[in-house]
């Protein structure tokens, strides 16, 4: 008699009674699973615009370093006339065309640069690599 009534009675729910919990937990689950992955979509179009803006600069810095290396190979020396006749102007004139640095510029080590004295400035007056006594 009890295993009739046992068929008799209604059926346990699947989920104890929490059907409409986990139906709204799936939904919610959904929508989080959905935007993270449009953060990720959003996060991946940016990192695509800095590597294309970072190319395109790149590019353009190239162009224009070759641009202003196109104008001055189209830019040609051209001394005076009385350079062509004086060589020392013609080389004056030559060395300030191609931005070489003169002797009175400062190119060398001239008067006051400490030329192989081995004593720097403001020293003890030792060797310059002495070991602290």
């Amino acid at each position: 008699s009890t295993a009739k009534l046992w068929l008799r009675s209604p059926k346990m729910e699947q989920n104890g009674g929490l059907e409409g919990y986990v139906k709204v937990r799936r939904a919610e689950n959904e929508d989080r699973k959905w935007a993270r992955k449009n953060r990720q979509w959003v996060v991946k179009k940016v990192e695509a615009k800095k590597v294309e803006d970072e190319v395109a600069s790149k590019k353009q810095k190239l162009d224009d370093v070759a641009e202003a290396a196109k104008k001055a190979a189209a830019a040609k020396f051209k001394p005076t006339a009385a350079a062509l006749m004086d060589p020392k102007a013609y080389f004056s004139q030559w060395q300030q065309f191609s931005g070489a640095p003169s002797a009175g510029q400062g190119g060398g080590a001239g008067k006051g640069r400490g030329r192989g004295t081995g004593v720097v400035s403001g020293g003890s007056g030792g060797p310059v690599n002495a070991a602290p006594a």
